[in-house]
Parts: structure tokens; C-alpha cells; sequence
């Protein structure tokens, strides 16, 4: 459990992450690194994309496992569907 906390507070540290954490508005690749790291590190994520319709933006939900009881969750909305690929 030690080791998923210090691998994952290095990768909230992340420029990536932190742009992220500021705005809600990353590049696809930016996206894809993020997964590259959770991935490489072993930490549990689900990536979920929901397509726009008239009353909604698409959205993205990140959900990131620390522990059983803990989860971080980001929504990245998708603005006119362009905003994560800009």
C-alpha cells in the first residue's frame, strides 16, 4: 500500500497531472501518458468515455484507485468534442 501512495503522489506531481488538476483541459497525449503511468506503476484505473448528445459535451471520467475505499475521480469535458484533442 506504501509503495501505490509514493508511486502515485509522483505521478500527481506530474506536469500532466497538474495541468489536469488546473483546468480540466489536456491534449490527447497528454491523456495517453497519464495511462502510460498508472499503468506502469500498477495502479487500478478505469478510463470511460461518454459521447456527446444535444444536452451534453462528451465527457471523459478517470477514476484512480488508491485503495478499497479510496478513489480519485476526473471528468474531462469535452468542449464542441475538441477541447482534449486542441
Amino acid at each position: 500500500m506504501e509503495n501505490i501512495n509514493k508511486h502515485l503522489l509522483k505521478i500527481l506531481s506530474t506536469d500532466v497531472f497538474q495541468a489536469l488538476l488546473n483546468n480540466n483541459i489536456i491534449k490527447v497525449e497528454q491523456l495517453l501518458s497519464i495511462i502510460r503511468l498508472l499503468t506502469i506503476k500498477n495502479i487500478g484505473y478505469d478510463l470511460t468515455f461518454s459521447p456527446g448528445t444535444n444536452r451534453s459535451y462528451p465527457l471523459i471520467e478517470l477514476s484512480i484507485y488508491v485503495n478499497p475505499s479510496t478513489t480519485l475521480d476526473f471528468e474531462i469535458e469535452l468542449d464542441n468534442g475538441c477541447t482534449l484533442l486542441s
